[in-house]
């Protein structure tokens, strides 16, 4: 998928206008069904004014894909803090990674941004899973009429109790671990009441916990985590990759995907997967290459939950399967794989050519 993102011209501001707000309605309508009183104006869940303000005080972008306009963007930056005031796709094409594409994207654009933030009413959940699970934000305010914006804003400016009446999350992301938040960590703009944490069958909490796709940063990680499996598999030696394969293959080409576990802020275990294809269901699937839990960071369901979101990820898409191999003689693994309800296929045997026989065989095709 070549995404494109393109600054907005003047002759397509009707349009770009009217684009967000038929996408906005959607969410509102699909919640709500036709309900006036979460509606900025008659019909619109956000007025043109809230839009054109947007697009005159920031950056806005369209969202191209293969020629066609399928989204639009708005951001503003200031210095290392950047806004992500608006972004939306086309309905039509929803759940085809589209808007997580062009994050990246907007990502790459502005790489002096070390904390990014955005907002969403309470009652999108296609956009709190889209930021937290597919974007790398974290939700670390709620405003609400016990907890207002504390931006100076006007009373008629703020979340109205007949709008909104359940508020607004507050999304962060920060591109430079470490680097403090203006307000994350700040205490008195937490709404104490709002829980923190929820607890798992595990043991463990969702905040110690969490699953995102890696960035190019994490190459030297993965790069650990795949020797580290070649070892465990005793098959040390035939680990050849490098960090500058990795970087090109996964992040350059785009062969592969990799989903990182985090626990409490640490690097804790990865995925790598890539799509394959069932001509049975005629449906793409996903082929899991590798899976790794470090040592130190086992017994605490993190491999379950990189299965969790793999399964998430294929449902989302309408694909079709998750599939894996395992070594025979790694019966915890296997064990723990059976729990879940995946099914070994003792029926099919698994055919390689590799090296000298791939070689051999090419070559072959290619004699005159």
């Amino acid at each position: 998928m070549q995404i494109q993102l393109q600054p907005l011209t003047p002759d397509d501001r009707e349009q770009f206008i009217r684009d967000n707000q038929d996408a906005f309605n959607y969410g509102a309508l699909e919640k709500f069904g036709r309900r006036d009183d979460h509606f900025e104006e008659p019909d619109e869940i956000i007025s043109r004014k809230t839009i054109e303000q947007s697009i005159d005080g920031g950056s806005a972008y369209r969202i191209w894909l293969d020629g066609e306009k399928v989204g639009g963007l708005i951001v503003k930056v200031n210095g290392c803090h950047g806004d992500l005031e608006i972004l939306f796709v086309n309905p039509k094409v929803h759940s085809k990674g589209i808007g997580q594409a062009a994050w990246r994207e907007e990502e790459k654009m502005f790489p002096e941004v070390e904390i990014w933030e955005t907002c969403t009413p309470y009652f999108e959940k296609r956009n709190i899973h889209f930021y937290v699970n597919r974007c790398g934000f974290h939700i670390v305010e709620f405003f609400n009429k016990h907890h207002p914006e504390p931006d100076g804003s006007e009373p008629e400016e703020q979340i109205s109790d007949e709008q909104f009446p359940d508020g607004m999350f507050r999304f962060e992301k920060r591109m430079c671990p470490g680097k403090p938040s203006e307000r994350m960590d700040d205490e008195k703009h937490m709404n104490p009441a709002m829980p923190t944490s929820i607890r798992t069958g595990d043991g463990m909490s969702d905040s110690a916990i969490t699953i995102r796709f890696a960035t190019e940063k994490d190459v030297p990680f993965i790069k650990a985590c795949i020797h580290e499996l070649a070892e465990y598999e005793h098959s040390a030696e035939l680990d050849k990759s490098t960090e500058e394969m990795l970087h090109e293959k996964i992040f350059a080409k785009g062969f592969a995907k990799v989903l990182i576990a985090e626990c409490n802020g640490e690097k804790a275990g990865f995925a790598l997967w890539f799509n394959n294809f069932s001509t049975w269901l005629a449906r793409p699937g996903i082929y899991l290459e590798d899976l790794l839990v470090r040592p130190q960071f086992r017994r605490k369901g993190i491999g379950k939950r990189l299965l969790k979101r793999l399964a998430e990820i294929a449902m989302e898409n309408g694909w079709g399967r998750v599939e894996w191999a395992c070594l025979k003689w790694n019966k915890p693994s296997l064990e723990f794989y059976e729990s879940l309800g995946a099914i070994k296929m003792d029926e099919w045997v698994t055919l390689r050519l590799a090296d000298e026989s791939l070689e051999r065989l090419g070559n072959e095709a290619t004699e005159k």
